[in-house]
């Protein structure tokens, strides 16, 4: 049986009009392997609250400036995008399709992980080997 893990990433992005957008992402497995995240969005010092999106996730193998990639898939429920994420050597994740609540890849930025036990190389690297044996 799995065990329920978590790992938490946050980016803090230039605002025109504000002071900075501030994004965290949750991600959640749970210990019947589904995979689920909450993402907080936040203009400082325009929003008295943070925008909600939820949904879950899926971490895929896949090419990125034409190079092995691992890349997670979050497919929010209320929003009309899926959103695209690089899991970087360091742990840290980019954004590199789609938009966050109005933040594209094209700027690609980047979200620094904040702790959790969920290790997405190490899961990453799991599902490789089991695609291997099959």
């Amino acid at each position: 049986m799995l065990k329920s893990s978590r790992a938490n990433f946050t980016a803090k992005l230039p605002c025109e009009d504000c002071q900075g957008i501030e994004i965290s992402i949750n991600l959640q497995r749970d210990e019947q392997g589904g995979n689920s995240f909450v993402l907080h969005y936040q203009r400082m010092e325009r929003d008295s609250n943070p925008a909600v999106i939820s949904g879950d996730w899926v971490l895929e193998a896949s090419q990125v400036d034409e190079r092995p990639a691992a890349v997670i898939t979050l497919n929010p429920g209320n929003l009309s995008r899926q959103a695209l994420l690089r899991i970087n050597n360091d742990n840290s994740l980019t954004l590199i399709e789609g938009s966050l609540n109005g933040v594209g890849a094209d700027t690609r930025p980047v979200f620094h992980s904040t702790g959790g036990e969920l290790d997405l190389q190490a899961l990453y690297e799991e599902k490789l080997a089991q695609a291997d044996q099959d």
